[in-house]
């Protein structure tokens, strides 16, 4: 039976295409109004905390016409239905336009599915997820093993190999919490600026100034020719424990406001 149904999910994951989110998660304030799927979705991550976040309907199929905003909110909780629905209501109490939603467990979907449910077919064969929490969990693990690998690299004394994938291991959490928050991490590989998009988007992590200034710095030196850029040279032990100390508080960070939190 688990065999079964780790097939129905590879099956769900690999028939629905992902739509990228392209706003920041906006304020909770009685002034904001939420009129686009974006807002919505990131309104919903921030506050929700759901697995997965899937558009169908007329919307998912490219209408442009005026319609509901039809949403399916896969998360894991102990709630009833209807309390699921009345909290997840209140969170867009402020929208300004029509949203049908509904909230699942993982474990309902799969039983709905393997029932041959026509609403959920209907919904793998034509909706877009417009949000993954995996995504998130793949990002941190990557973080993990670059901290991992900055770990065992300063233990044998090979200093610019520990600073190189303890910036990794940072820049990579970071971009975990800007995924979670609903933002599309830019591809760029300063810390400074990727701390205060996780700030923007409502997040405090462990990694002060200093700190991003110099991961940023070692950084810099991971190809020979470009150890002259470093302020004092190539690192040494100093140098590379600081950075494995700044990149582990970090990931520890990031996996602490990442993990969901079940009612």
């Amino acid at each position: 039976m688990a065999v079964i149904a780790t097939v129905i999910v590879s099956q769900i994951r690999m028939r629905l295409p992902v739509l990228r989110l392209t706003e920041p998660v906006p304020t909770v304030s009685l002034i904001h109004v939420l009129t686009t799927v974006d807002e919505i979705a990131t309104r919903l991550i921030a506050s929700y905390e759901p697995e997965r976040i899937i558009l169908f309907g007329s919307r998912a199929r490219g209408s442009t016409e005026a319609g509901d905003i039809d949403l399916l909110i896969v998360k894991e909780t102990a709630e009833r239905p209807i309390a699921r629905r009345i909290v997840v209501e209140r969170l867009l109490a402020d929208r300004a336009v029509a949203v049908d939603l509904f909230v699942y467990t993982p474990a309902e979907m799969l039983k709905l599915y393997g029932m041959g449910s026509p609403f959920v077919e209907e919904i793998v064969a034509t909706g877009k997820v417009v949000y993954v929490h995996q995504i998130v969990e793949q990002w941190l693990k990557d973080a993990e093993e670059d901290l991992l690998s900055a770990e065992i690299l300063f233990e044998n004394k090979a200093n610019k190999g520990a600073c190189y994938h303890a910036q990794q291991a940072a820049e990579k959490a970071l971009k975990a919490l800007v995924i979670k928050q609903g933002g599309k991490p830019q591809r760029v590989h300063d810390l400074i600026e990727l701390r205060g998009e996780v700030a923007r988007l409502g997040l405090a992590v462990d990694l002060d100034e200093d700190d991003a200034v110099f991961l940023n710095s070692v950084y810099k030196g991971r190809y020979p020719a470009e150890d002259g850029l470093l302020p004092h040279g190539a690192p040494d032990d100093d140098d590379a424990k600081r950075a494995v100390d700044a990149a582990r508080r970090l990931v520890a960070r990031a996996k602490l406001l990442a993990a969901p939190q079940i009612p």
